[in-house]
């Protein structure tokens, strides 16, 4: 059954406007992904969804708008820590979300960057984890919608294959690559 929830928008330096946004119900394998990402210590952060169109709108007419157009329930960010006991499987349910636009990996291995691959809006790819290795690039490279990628808690990854990722990715402006590894 379709959700109601209040929601606010400030345009510009006016004050912040609020609207009840129905939601529309999600599809079982969407609604169990997100479920399952809102029990985390940090639960998926929802993205912002009201329409630009709106914002130019008098409240009431925004309002109609919103009653005569329900939307699907957006989601932008997702931290997965080590003490949310996610495992490299848990996150094929990424699939179900492909609009998120962060992702924050802690202790996951090469799999987990795997499913990151579902996501085709993904912006912001933070991989901390001492069980990812430069197999995991293979799976970043696809990720061409990339502006920040981060891999400075990842110690088994090399910086020659990160460098060679990176460069494969035509957006990218923030890069903090893994750290130096040890010298011989």
């Amino acid at each position: 059954m379709p959700r109601r929830q209040k929601v606010g928008l400030k345009v510009g330096n006016g004050p912040m406007r609020y609207f009840i946004v129905t939601f529309e119900d999600d599809p079982p394998e969407r609604a169990e992904a997100v479920r399952f990402f809102q029990r985390l210590r940090r639960p998926i952060g929802p993205a912002r969804n009201l329409p630009d169109e709106i914002g130019h709108m008098s409240l009431e007419d925004a309002q109609r708008y919103l009653d005569a157009n329900p939307r699907r329930q957006r989601w932008s960010t997702l931290r997965v820590l080590p003490e949310d006991g996610v495992t490299d499987g848990d996150l094929a349910r990424l699939r179900f979300i492909p609009e998120l636009e962060q992702l924050s990996l802690y202790n996951v291995g090469d799999e987990a960057v795997q499913h990151a691959t579902h996501l085709h809006a993904i912006d912001s790819l933070d991989v901390y984890s001492e069980k990812v290795t430069d197999a995991c690039l293979e799976h970043v490279r696809r990720l061409v919608t990339l502006r920040s990628i981060d891999f400075q808690g990842s110690p088994n990854v090399s910086a020659a294959a990160f460098r060679e990722a990176v460069a494969a990715l035509p957006r990218v402006v923030e890069v903090y690559p893994p750290p130096p590894g040890p010298t011989p």
